[in-house]
């Protein structure tokens, strides 16, 4: 069976697009050592590959409407995040090793952590957004009263318990010296840029569907599903003078502008992978930026690779289709929920119920990990790789796994030898810092490694 590969345009009717204010690179390349070619560890016989996707080009000749999954929830495009039902009680492969760390927001339920250009350090619970600035040991707060993330939204979708709910924080990622993209639910996300001597908002763009940037058919589908950040990446060496990539429940969208005007439209939305057999793109919960500045998405069916930085300083995000559509963890959910890319430009895929892959650069061949052998657990919530090539993996509810990949030795860290948690939210890589410098968002405050 052919299978036909098609994406969303934006600014032609069938997607539809939303429009914000201008906006303003920086250095996030990745400066690491190859590591050692990991090994297939206790993954199942029939995951012993991913599996990739038949992209035959669909032209740009047009547009594609919504029809299907905008009356019906379809296979996963837009639907709630589920990973895999079975239990997954914490597995002890070694005793866990002693971890010396600082911490910050003790006590707070961290949801993600993140760090700009001038090493300000930003933070999110579901409630309030946090910014230390450099040298600062309390932070600055903002929360909706500062205009962020607002008032409350409505859903009407019977498949998604309707109501009036509040809007809550959900995700952040530092840009320039003082600037976040703080990502929400209901909202989609800001932009946001402070004083990092007072703390004083200079400039906030708020990145949400409006109606004069849509068609009158394609504009409640938008508000009603392109709706929520799930996670957010910035690339400052990007297209259109710095790009932020933000995951969310219906695909995910660009903002651009970060550096400097880039008199363009600044916020495009919204993009994900579809076939004949699938419409993928519900819940982007993994976003990285390649070694070429193209934007690996992971969602719970693929993961593909977006051509952007790559192809010129002022590639479009509708310009071109995916490169890659893999199927990483066949005969199931993929439910990924974070990517991390090495020194070599191959690809770490962690998945809430499958536990890890790797992507082999170029080759994508595929090699596992799984509780059975190495992982603590298989419910991971995010993963990145150190300046040294080193693995950081959080786990649901055991922790941190660190792989070691020159040698192929793990280590676990808990509460019990230093974290302030066994629940991990997020983990960061400064990539700014010299070496190692992790941060870990956990349910009980941040650790600083």
């Amino acid at each position: 069976m052919r299978v036909r590969s098609l994406l969303c345009i934006v600014a032609i009717a069938g997607c539809g697009s939303s429009a914000e204010s201008t906006v303003t690179p920086a250095t996030v390349g990745e400066d690491m050592a190859m590591p050692a070619g990991a090994v297939d560890l206790g993954m199942p016989a029939e995951r012993d590959a991913a599996v990739p996707i038949d992209l035959a080009m669909h032209p740009h000749d047009g547009m594609i409407m919504h029809g299907d999954d905008a009356s019906t929830p379809p296979q996963g495009d837009g639907g709630s995040f589920m990973p895999p039902a079975s239990s997954d009680p914490p597995v002890a492969h070694a005793p866990p090793a002693s971890i010396a760390v600082s911490t910050l927001l003790s006590g707070q339920d961290v949801l993600d952590v993140s760090v700009d250009q001038g090493g300000g350090v930003w933070a999110v619970t579901s409630s309030t957004v946090y910014y230390f600035a450099p040298g600062r040991s309390t932070p600055f707060t903002y929360n909706q009263a500062n205009g962020l993330a607002r008032g409350q939204y409505t859903w009407t979708d019977t498949w998604f318990s309707p109501g009036t709910y509040p809007v809550t924080f959900s995700t952040v990622a530092g840009g320039m010296s003082g600037e976040a993209i703080v990502g929400n639910f209901g909202e989609i996300a800001d932009r946001v840029q402070v004083n990092p001597a007072t703390g004083a908002i200079t400039r906030l763009d708020n990145m949400q569907v409006t109606p004069a940037n849509t068609t009158p058919s394609e504009y409640p589908e938008h508000v009603k599903r392109v709706v929520a950040a799930w996670r957010a990446v910035v690339d400052l060496n990007g297209t259109f003078q710095g790009t932020a990539y933000i995951g969310g429940f219906h695909g995910y969208y660009a903002f651009h502008g970060l550096t400097a005007d880039c008199g363009c439209l600044a916020f495009e939305e919204h993009q994900h992978y579809i076939n004949d057999t699938l419409i993928a793109g519900g819940d982007v919960r993994a976003l990285a930026i390649a070694l070429d500045g193209d934007v690996w998405q992971g969602d719970r069916d693929v993961v593909t690779l977006l051509p952007q930085r790559s192809k010129g300083a002022n590639t479009g995000f509708f310009d071109y289709d995916f490169t890659v559509a893999l199927d990483v963890f066949p005969g199931v959910r993929d439910e990924v929920s974070g990517l991390a890319v090495d020194g070599a430009g191959g690809v770490y895929v962690a998945s809430d119920g499958n536990g890890l892959a790797y992507l082999a650069p170029s080759t994508y061949a595929t090699s596992y990990w799984s509780a059975a052998t190495t992982l603590p657990q298989n419910h991971l919530k995010s993963v990145a790789v150190d300046a040294t090539g080193d693995v950081w993996i959080a786990t649901a509810s055991a922790g941190v796994a660190r792989l070691h990949p020159a040698t192929g030795a793990w280590t676990y860290y808990q509460q019990s030898t230093g974290l302030p948690s066994n629940d991990i939210r997020a983990i960061y890589w400064d990539k700014l810092s010299a070496g190692k410098k992790i941060y870990i968002a956990t349910d009980n405050g941040i650790a600083i490694y």
